[in-house]
C-alpha cells in the first residue's frame, strides 16, 4: 500500500503562514528634518515602568522594525526620553509617519480606530479652544463682559459634551479589544490627579462585559476610585455633623412667628452666615 506523505512538504508552509499571522512590520517615515539620526522606542509600561519593544534609528528620513505580536499590545511612542502617541503593537503591516503636526499610525484595524477617534477629539479639542476666543471676539463687537463669558462658557460646554459622549462610544465600541480598556485608562489618567469616577465612567465599567470589567488595570482602577469615593462620602458626612454639632442653637432666642415657626429658619443662607 502506498503511503501519502505529500503532507509532510507542507509543513514549512504551514508553520512560515502561522509565523506571518503573528508578525508585524512598520515602515515608518518622516518629514521632519531634524530628527534624523536619532532613536526611536516603542515602549509598553508594565509593573510600573516603561519596558522596551522595539526601537529603530531615523536614516535619511526612513525607519522601520519588525518582529512578533501574540497579540495586540498598547505601546507608546518615544524619542529623547518623551513619550509622545499611543499605537497598537499588532500583526501585520504599520505605517508610521511624522510631520510637523505629529505622529500619525494607520494600516492596521486597530490603529486606524485609535488614530481615527484621537483625530476626531483633536478637531473637537480645536473647538474648545476656539470657544475661548469667542470671549474676546463678543466684546470687542460690543457686548458686556458678562454675556461674552457667558456665550464662550455655553460653547465650551456644548463641545465637551460632544467630547465626553465621542469618548464614551469609543470605549463601549471597542470593549471585546484592547482599545476600550486603554481609553478608558487613558482618560481616568488624564482628568483626575488620583483615581476617581464620573457617573459616565461608572456608566460604561457597570455595562461592559467581563474582557472589559477584567482587564487587570481596569480593575485595580476602579477599586480605588470607589475606595476613595467612599472615604470622600465619609468624610463630607464627618464634616457636616462637625458643623451641625459646633452651630449654635438659636431657636430658644428666636421670635416666634404666627403658626409657631421660629423666624431663623426662614432666613436665607447668607443672613444665617453660609455662603
Amino acid at each position: 500500500m502506498r503511503k501519502n506523505y505529500y503532507w509532510l512538504f507542507l509543513l514549512p508552509l504551514l508553520c512560515l503562514a502561522v509565523s506571518c499571522s503573528r508578525s508585524y512590520h512598520i515602515d515608518g517615515a518622516s518629514s521632519v528634518s531634524v530628527i534624523d539620526g536619532k532613536m526611536i522606542y516603542l515602549r509598553s509600561f508594565e509593573d510600573g515602568s516603561w519596558v522596551t519593544k522595539d526601537s529603530a534609528e531615523i536614516v535619511h528620513g526612513v525607519f522601520s522594525m519588525e518582529g512578533e505580536a501574540d497579540s495586540a499590545q498598547i505601546v507608546s511612542i518615544f524619542m529623547d526620553g518623551e513619550s509622545f502617541m499611543p499605537m497598537v503593537l499588532e500583526p501585520g503591516t504599520i505605517k508610521m509617519k511624522i510631520t510637523p503636526a505629529g505622529f500619525e499610525v494607520s494600516g492596521t484595524e486597530l490603529n486606524d480606530k485609535l488614530y481615527g477617534f484621537i483625530r476626531s477629539k483633536g478637531e473637537l479639542d480645536a473647538q474648545i479652544l476656539e470657544a475661548s476666543r469667542i470671549e474676546n471676539r463678543l466684546i470687542l463687537d460690543g457686548a458686556s463682559a458678562e454675556e461674552a463669558q457667558a456665550k464662550a462658557e455655553e460653547k465650551a460646554g456644548e463641545v465637551t459634551r460632544r467630547i465626553q459622549q465621542l469618548t464614551k462610544e469609543f470605549i463601549t465600541e471597542n470593549y471585546g479589544n484592547i482599545l476600550g480598556p486603554s481609553v478608558f485608562l487613558m482618560v481616568c489618567g488624564s482628568s483626575f490627579p488620583y483615581p476617581y469616577l464620573t457617573q459616565d465612567l461608572e456608566e460604561i465599567y457597570d455595562s461592559a462585559p467581563a474582557f472589559f470589567r477584567e482587564h487587570a488595570e481596569v480593575k485595580e482602577y476602579v477599586a480605588r476610585a470607589r475606595e476613595n469615593m467612599h472615604t470622600m462620602e465619609e468624610q463630607m458626612r464627618a464634616n457636616e455633623e462637625m458643623f451641625r454639632q459646633q452651630a449654635p442653637d438659636t431657636s430658644a432666642e428666636s421670635p416666634a412667628l404666627p403658626g409657631g415657626t421660629p423666624a431663623a429658619t426662614l432666613s436665607s443662607p447668607q443672613q444665617a452666615g453660609l455662603q
